[in-house]
């Protein structure tokens, strides 16, 4: 009996994996679904080798130029550009208006070092929500405080949220060191957007 139920063929349990979307405003959302059933793209490209893995970078398509029209496409552009390790690429996203030569060089410098080391994940972060405390008669601070924040919370899905501010950039720095992050802030000019430091 030992033997019949050695030559069964095993299956492993089906794990569930999971997708890290980016939404058109630039939200994230991880899901067990395909990010495209949720209007929404993957966040990261799935082809990308896992960071200490001995793999290296995979081919990434040709550069197209042109702007990011959104923060998605931005966020799109950006592992692009530091997975090929393009510090080229990576300062064509960059808001450069202003910038005089000599810290356009430090600049250059800092990009150079984000190019150098694979992306663990991209996030956008938004401006944190204002809440006002109103006293209500009979009511202490401190529960209407609670009532505002509970207000604002069950605000209805389709409600405007501020836009992004800045893209936080998680990176592996290697085997055993911490991972890195560094801090992009978000800029629109002439309807598209761009980074800086």
């Amino acid at each position: 009996m030992g033997v019949l139920a050695a030559s069964l063929p095993h299956s492993a349990p089906a794990q569930a994996e999971i997708n890290r979307c980016t939404a058109p405003d630039g939200t994230s959302i991880y899901t067990d679904r395909e990010c495209s059933a949720l209007g929404a793209v993957e966040r990261l490209p799935s082809e990308r080798a896992e960071p200490g893995s001995g793999i290296s970078r995979p081919r990434l398509p040709a550069y197209r130029g042109g702007c990011a029209r959104s923060v998605h496409q931005l966020i799109q552009q950006m592992t692009m550009a530091i997975d090929a390790g393009d510090v080229n690429r990576l300062a064509a996203l960059y808001h450069w208006p202003g910038t005089s030569y000599s810290h356009g060089q430090r600049l250059m410098d800092q990009l150079q070092r984000v190019a150098r080391a694979p992306v663990v994940d991209i996030v956008a972060e938004r401006a944190a929500t204002p809440v006002v405390a109103t006293q209500e008669r009979g009511i202490s601070s401190t529960f209407a405080s609670t009532l505002q924040i509970s207000r604002n919370s069950r605000a209805a899905p389709g409600a405007s949220r501020s836009p992004p501010v800045a893209l936080r950039v998680h990176q592996s720095a290697g085997t055993g060191a911490a991972p890195s992050r560094t801090r992009f802030a978000l800029h629109q000019h002439l309807g598209c957007w761009w980074v800086s430091l």
